[in-house]
């Protein structure tokens, strides 16, 4: 189906964007495919009228095949620059979904909303993407208690856990480097070489160099 371009905030050309405030950004086909899927789930939840989750059954492949793409920089602009409150819902649980960092500092734009279902989607997203501190900053002026609740029982997991995910999900490779020999010239005798200066003699030795070039230098 055809992108509807006015319900993002932005017109959409071959391959640029340019949103409401005359910003220009690059579309790629696979986020040009991301728009394409979002404005089809967004347009049968227009259509429908259901109030319950259950609609979105319907459209796993599609929210799979968002996830897939990870177009995460599209899905915020349309965050920043819809007009259209359910699509920004719907844009903000799908970057949710998508994980990853990109993005946070555009979602921190919306903690002033005072719109209840964005912040309390927002929460989510940003929980999922471990933006912890945008989750305090929202923390520290939200006023509802559930989204309260939601964001404390959020804590940052400890960093041997972190570090743990990250071992278990790097791919280790071994790496050979070039074998160099070392270049002698004829009749070089590298045996019984003189073992190396100590720290105190280098240290001393400086420190005459350093007196000699100031008493020159006073000359």
């Amino acid at each position: 189906m055809p992108i509807q371009t006015t319900c993002f905030g932005f017109s959409i050309g071959p391959r640029i964007a340019q949103s409401s405030d005359n910003s220009c950004f690059v579309l790629s086909e696979s986020a040009k495919r991301t728009l394409e899927l979002l404005a089809k789930i967004h347009f049968h939840r227009q259509n429908s009228g259901s109030q319950s989750i259950t609609w979105l059954l319907g459209f796993r492949p599609q929210i799979r095949e968002i996830e897939r793409r990870k177009c995460v920089g599209v899905l915020s602009r349309v965050v920043e620059f819809t007009s259209d409150t359910r699509l920004r819902i719907l844009a903000l649980w799908l970057l949710g979904r998508c994980g990853g960092t990109v993005g946070t500092k555009r979602l921190a734009r919306l903690i002033t909303t005072e719109h209840f279902q964005t912040r309390k989607e927002l929460a989510r997203a940003l929980r999922c993407k471990h933006a912890w501190a945008e989750l305090r900053a929202l923390l520290r002026i939200e006023s509802n208690s559930r989204i309260v609740r939601s964001i404390q029982t959020s804590k940052q997991s400890a960093f041997d856990e972190r570090l743990r995910r990250y071992t278990k999900s790097a791919e280790l490779k071994t790496v050979h480097p070039p074998a160099s020999g070392l270049f002698l010239a004829e009749g070089v005798d590298v045996r019984g070489g003189k073992p190396a200066k100590s720290l105190w003699l280098i240290r001393t030795i400086l420190e005459r160099i350093h007196r000699l070039v100031s008493h020159r230098r006073g000359l």
